[in-house]
């Protein structure tokens, strides 16, 4: 995972398959499995046109849009109809993707908590992803 260059938040991601930098929103999509409308392992991923991720994937239960569609205000109301059109085997993570989406410094604040949990375990004590701003930019100018 590239952890020594800044990501742009909101438009920038860590690809779920290979760990490198989803470079826009156009680059990248939305995953989720789909079977009999239960939808589980959503997954922000590389669009499988970017040839350096060529993480073979399941088309037989797979859906997937463009990033773009889960993006602003909109792309926030397309998530949480999920809640609603889909059985979820997990809601907290589609909360969690939801966080990685829509909460400007979530993405690379909570991977460089993970990276240096044991320096920082007031942050997010209970592993739920409870970051707020100033926990996340504090990471962001710490540990870049």
């Amino acid at each position: 995972m590239e952890l020594s260059k800044s990501l742009t938040p909101l438009k920038q991601w860590y690809c779920d398959y290979c760990g490198d930098v989803i470079k826009s929103p156009e680059d990248g999509m939305l995953e989720w499995d789909n079977i009999e409308l239960t939808a589980s392992n959503y997954r922000i991923v590389h669009g499988k046109w970017i040839g350096s991720c060529r993480k073979a994937r399941n088309q037989q239960n797979l859906s997937d849009n463009h990033l773009k569609h889960f993006l602003g205000s909109d792309g926030l109301m397309n998530l949480l109809t999920h809640f609603y059109r889909y059985n979820l085997k997990d809601e907290l993570e589609l909360i969690e993707i939801i966080k990685r989406l829509h909460i400007q410094y979530y993405e690379e604040g909570k991977v460089l908590l993970e990276a240096n949990r044991e320096l920082e375990p007031h942050l997010d004590p209970y592993g739920i992803g409870e970051l707020y701003h100033h926990d996340l930019t504090y990471l962001i100018g710490r540990y870049k």
